[in-house]
């Protein structure tokens, strides 16, 4: 990793929950029953990886495709939540364990849709500026 991507990710505060979140799930991972520890919690932990993953992209894609790296976080996401709650609700985490990370995970959806919210207003922006210049240009 570069110097300047070292620094970036140190002030990528979503990525930083995510990681977060992921370091708690991999505490909580080897506590599940071995019959769901390596499908379904395998399948937890390849979710939190796709959104960290996912995330990473996002930072440092170009502008006009970043919209649709953070949609994809946002769904990314949405599945992982969806997952653990099942875990929880199977009684494979502790109510405990369920708490402290999706915690974390709510942090990180409030994040994602800033940063959606922030792409939206910025793509509308370019927009209208390019629907007006191509107006003012005709006329």
């Amino acid at each position: 990793m570069t110097k300047a991507s070292g620094s970036v990710l140190s002030r990528a505060s979503v990525l930083i929950r995510i990681k977060e979140s992921y370091l708690l799930w991999l505490g909580i991972a080897p506590h599940i029953p071995k019959n769901a520890r390596y499908t379904f919690g395998g399948r937890i932990e390849n979710k939190f990886l796709d959104l960290l993953d996912d995330t990473y992209l996002a930072y440092f894609s170009h502008k006009e495709n970043r919209k649709v790296k953070v949609d994809s976080c946002v769904l990314t996401l949405d599945t992982l939540k969806f997952l653990i709650s099942i875990a929880w609700e199977a009684k494979l985490v502790s109510h405990g364990q369920y708490e402290n990370v999706s915690i974390k995970l709510n942090e990180v959806s409030k994040m994602l849709a800033g940063w959606q919210k922030y792409l939206q207003e910025n793509t509308f922006v370019r927009q209208t500026a390019s629907s007006n210049s191509s107006r003012h240009s005709t006329n």
